[in-house]
């Protein structure tokens, strides 16, 4: 009898521990979180300044982000990047020869971009059910073509802008989040139109960099809204998928249009617990 009631004593305290703990890792919030995601995509450009024709991209990619969440302060820290043909339908595909008779090549554009970016957002709502953060960010978009209108094709895009990013808490593994970004300053760096031309004297970079010039929300748009649904499966672990999509509009010296839709799954690692307050 008292092996038995020393069995479920022991049986009782070993429940409550493992009640109390599981109730302490509900009660923590992560300080800190990194994320990495592979993206699929797709781009439609039209730049006039390069070339008449609309090119399509279908895109692979990864993205590496870091957040670090204190109170109702948030830092993030990212990057990524992105490679894919550009398909011009208009064109079809297009061999060249450089001698009649001669061997043929096929002229695929392809395409490298990716971005850098920092921001900080402060915390408006936080509570069981939802959070709202509004902050700032800077973001340095890069984009590099081979072979686009015979040609080398880049554009540089720094931006600094707001940022608005909505949580929706359903329950304790379930997660919606909504974010939506637009830059408000902006310093773009794009090949000049007379870079089709032959000009032997002039550096490509040299023209890349007299094409630059800084610009406002009122000029140049690019606004980009983001959905996702993030699934907590473990204290330490999430996976996220996501859909982005941004336009871009700007038409200095020449308009350039540029749309991306974005698919993006990823996984998140939790760190750096505290209670929650």
């Amino acid at each position: 009898m008292n092996r038995l009631l020393k069995n479920l004593l022991a049986a009782g305290c070993l429940l409550g521990g493992t009640t109390l703990g599981f109730s302490q890792t509900k009660s923590e919030n992560p300080g800190a979180e990194l994320t990495v995601s592979y993206l699929r995509g797709t781009q439609k450009l039209h730049d006039l300044q390069a070339s008449p024709m609309m090119y399509f991209t279908d895109y692979n990619g990864i993205n590496l982000d870091y957040k670090r969440m204190k109170g109702r302060n948030r830092w993030e820290f990212g990057s990524e990047a992105k490679t894919g043909s550009m398909i011009a339908p208009a064109l079809g595909t297009r061999e060249f020869q450089f001698e009649e008779g001669g061997e043929g090549f096929l002229l695929i554009p392809t395409q490298y971009f990716g971005e850098i970016r920092a921001g900080y957002q402060r915390g408006l709502i936080q509570n069981e059910k939802q959070e709202t953060y509004l902050g700032v960010n800077l973001r340095n978009q890069i984009h590099y073509a081979d072979g686009l209108a015979m040609n080398t094709w880049a554009m540089n895009l720094l931006g600094l802008g707001v940022r608005y990013t909505h949580l929706l808490k359903l329950g304790t593994k379930h997660q919606i989040l909504g974010d939506f970004q637009l830059p408000i300053f902006a310093f773009v760096a794009r090949m000049p139109f007379s870079n089709v031309v032959s000009q032997p004297e002039t550096s490509q970079f040299k023209s890349f960099m007299s094409g630059s010039t800084f610009t406002s929300v009122n000029q140049f748009q690019q606004p980009e809204i983001r959905i996702a649904y993030r699934y907590r499966l473990a204290r330490r672990s999430s996976l996220e998928l996501g859909y982005s999509y941004d336009w871009l509009h700007y038409s200095k010296p020449q308009t350039i249009k540029k749309s991306n839709h974005e698919l993006g799954l990823s996984w998140v690692y939790h760190f750096q617990f505290s209670p929650a307050k």
